[in-house]
C-alpha cells in the first residue's frame, strides 16, 4: 500500500470506526464527573499520554507535587497514539490525553468535541539533532532521506503527527507521498522491527531515540526541526463537554501543567535524573536524552501549517478553521 491513495483508503478504514466509537460515546462523556471529589477535597483526574517523554512529563509534575499544589490527584496512563487517547476521553475514561496535532486536527474536521488546553512538546531549531526522528538499524543501505523512496516506514499511528511531518520532509528531498509505504508500529517495538527487516525505518522519539542511536541505529530525518522552528508536536487535551463542566479542574490543569513545563525547561539535569526512576531509562542514556521543548504557551502557527500540509497531502479536504481549537487560557 503506497502514496497519497492508499494513504486516504488506510485513513479512512482507520478513522472510520474510531470516529463511530466516538458518536456512539459522546453522550457518555457529557454527564458530569459526579465522582471528581477524592475524599481529601482533591478532584480526581485521569491523564492518557503516549509512552515515553509525553507519560514521564505528567508524571514529573505528580511527583513534583504541581497537579496536588492545584487541587488534583491526577493519575497518568500510557496508550499508543492520540486516536486511542482521544477515545478513552470521549468515553469518560480519562478527562484529560495527550494526542498530536494531525490527529487532533483530523478529529476536529470530522467534529469531534475536543479542545486543545495545553502545549505538549514542540521540536528544537537543530535540524541535525532533535527529540523526534526517522531511524535505520545499523548497517541499513539508507544513508540518506533519498533513500527512502520505495521503503516501508512505519509509525505509531497512521496519519498522525510522525507521518505526515515525514512525508512533508521527504518531500523536500525529492521523495514524493506516493513512493512511500506505511506501516503502524508501537514505539518501543520500532527496534525489533528495524532489526529483523520488517521495516526499513521507523519513526520514534525520545527517549527511544537515544536508546537507539546508543544501540548503534542512526537518525536519516528529524522531523519536527526539519518542519520548522519549536514545531509543535503534543498537546494535551479535554472534552468540550468537560471543559464546560469542570472549569476549574480544567485551569487547575493548565496551572500545573504549565508549572511542570517551566520547571523542567529550567532544571534538564533534575529531570534527566529523574526518568530514570519515572521513564525506567538507564542513566546513560537519560544523560544524553535530548529533550524536547515545553513552549509557554502552544505554538498557533503549527496548527495553521499543519492543516495546510495535511491538505496538500490528501489527508484534508480543507484547510480548518483553527480558532475554536483552544480552551480559554487559565
Amino acid at each position: 500500500m503506497s502514496g497519497k491513495e492508499s494513504m486516504v483508503d488506510r485513513r479512512s478504514l482507520n478513522w472510520r470506526g474510531l470516529l463511530f466509537v466516538a458518536a456512539s460515546i459522546v453522550q457518555l462523556a457529557s454527564a458530569p464527573v459526579a465522582s471528581a471529589q477524592a475524599p481529601a477535597a482533591l478532584t480526581k483526574i485521569r491523564v492518557a499520554e503516549t509512552p515515553g517523554l509525553p507519560t514521564a512529563f505528567i508524571k514529573f509534575g505528580i511527583q513534583k507535587g504541581f497537579f496536588k499544589d492545584e487541587g488534583l490527584d491526577a493519575q497518568v496512563m500510557s496508550m499508543p497514539g492520540g486516536a486511542q487517547e482521544v477515545a478513552a476521553a470521549l468515553s469518560g475514561d480519562v478527562q484529560f490525553t495527550g494526542g498530536d496535532v494531525v490527529a487532533f486536527t483530523i478529529f476536529r474536521s470530522h467534529h469531534v468535541p475536543v479542545v486543545i488546553v495545553s502545549p505538549g512538546t514542540a521540536g528544537s531549531t537543530d535540524i541535525h539533532d532533535d527529540y523526534a526522528a526517522l531511524i535505520v538499524p545499523p548497517n541499513s543501505p539508507v544513508k540518506k532521506p533519498q533513500d527512502l523512496a520505495g521503503k516501508l516506514i512505519s509509525t505509531n499511528e497512521l496519519n498522525n503527527i510522525g507521518m505526515v511531518l515525514s512525508l512533508a520532509a521527504l518531500e523536500k528531498y525529492g521523495v514524493a507521498p506516493s513512493q512511500t509505504h506505511w506501516a503502524e508500529m508501537p514505539l518501543p517495538d520500532v527496534m525489533a522491527a528495524l532489526q529483523s527487516g520488517q521495516i526499513a525505518a521507523g519513526y520514534v522519539v525520545e527517549p527511544f531515540l537515544s536508546i537507539a542511536k546508543a544501540a548503534g541505529f542512526h537518525a536519516v530525518l528529524y522531523l519536527a526541526a526539519e518542519y520548522g522552528p519549536h514545531t509543535q508536536i503534543g498537546i494535551s487535551l479535554t472534552t468540550e463537554s468537560f471543559l464546560a463542566s469542570n472549569p476549574k479542574a480544567v485551569a487547575a490543569f493548565q496551572r500545573a501543567h504549565q508549572h511542570t513545563a517551566e520547571y523542567v525547561m529550567a532544571h534538564p539535569d533534575e529531570y534527566r535524573a529523574a526518568l530514570v526512576k519515572i521513564a525506567g531509562i538507564k542513566p546513560a542514556i537519560a544523560a544524553k536524552i535530548h529533550l524536547p521543548v515545553y513552549l509557554p504557551e502552544v505554538n498557533r502557527e503549527t496548527l495553521t501549517r499543519v492543516g495546510q500540509t495535511m491538505v496538500k497531502l490528501g489527508v484534508l479536504d480543507k484547510a480548518p478553521d483553527t480558532k475554536s481549537f483552544y480552551a480559554p487560557a487559565p
